[in-house]
């Protein structure tokens, strides 16, 4: 892939594609109706085996060059969702989903009846978030829909 293409840009092949396109769905729209013989309407139909089959062949070719815009447009989302995954790992460390989730979990045991679950809890979460809060469940919850899609664990270095 060119840089250019990288960049979102389009390339020379792209813009001539469109073109092409363009000018055969013009072609297949007015040559029929307008000097059929001076566009060679009638010979390039013939060639084929009539109008039914250029017809045919003309979506064809249409149908595969949908299939791979459709192609390129799953493999541009694909790429999409890996460097938004790297920004993550990079921003927020390498298992920032796993920690995020330890989090979670850790704030629905601050609710149980067990005290002793509720202390260690707690512990954890300080230990984790560096955070002085109480060992208190709706606290801790009203934190944690604040600094959820930030969440870095306590201590752990900016890139």
């Amino acid at each position: 892939m060119t840089d250019k293409r990288a960049a979102g840009g389009a390339t020379r092949y792209d813009r001539l594609s469109v073109w092409l396109l363009s000018v055969m769905g013009v072609y297949i729209l007015v040559a029929p109706w307008l000097a059929p013989e001076l566009l060679h309407w009638n010979r390039i139909t013939a060639s084929v085996g009539g109008e039914a089959a250029f017809v045919r062949v003309a979506l064809g070719v249409l149908f595969i060059y949908f299939a791979l815009l459709t192609h390129e447009k799953y493999v541009l989302k694909r790429l999409n969702r890996e460097l938004i995954e790297a920004f993550n790992v990079a921003m927020y460390g390498e298992h920032y989903q796993q920690h995020r989730a330890t989090v979670e979990s850790l704030i629905e045991s601050l609710a149980s009846s067990s005290n002793d679950a509720r202390e260690r809890a707690h512990g954890a979460l300080r230990q984790m978030t560096g955070q002085a809060l109480p060992a208190d469940h709706e606290t801790w919850s009203a934190w944690w829909s604040q600094a959820r899609h930030t969440f870095r664990l306590s201590g752990e270095k900016v890139v």
